[in-house]
């Protein structure tokens, strides 16, 4: 039941199959598979440095700035046996849950809720790992 505080096999799955469906589908240019796992009021944000100021600020994606640029295909450039993707569930709490993803590009958290019945992502907080540390990977044998 919901009120089991031990998250069942089934909301693992679940979270699991959300988080595949958001990395996946961003690297396969997918909007379909990406807007099927998210909240329509998600929130993805990182920090950035201003270059002109050297100060900190947020970048803010909404779902539909992520379908959109999941649509333009940036992903597709990076090869299947690069992206090395790792998919870590944090914690599932009756409704909700976090998981931690890391692939070539970035470290990503993940805020699942249980929403209607269904898990969908509300809450990215990323960070790009260097350029020059993503390049080695991707010129690696």
């Amino acid at each position: 039941s919901d009120n089991n505080a031990n998250p069942n096999l089934n909301d693992q799955k679940e979270v699991k199959s959300k988080a595949l469906d958001y990395i996946e589908g961003w690297f396969e240019g997918n909007p379909d598979r990406m807007k099927s796992c998210l909240h329509p009021d998600l929130a993805k944000r990182s920090v950035r440095i201003n270059p002109q100021t050297d100060r900190s600020v947020i970048a803010f994606h909404s779902a539909s700035t992520l379908i959109e640029s999941t649509r333009m295909g940036n992903g597709k450039k990076y090869p299947k046996d690069k992206r090395n993707i790792k998919i870590s569930i944090l914690h599932i709490n009756k409704g909700i849950a976090s998981v931690k993803i890391t692939s070539v590009l970035m470290t990503e958290y993940l805020h699942l809720v249980k929403y209607n019945g269904e898990w969908a992502i509300i809450n990215v907080l990323f960070e790009m790992h260097p350029r020059e540390d993503v390049q080695k990977i991707l010129e690696s044998d």
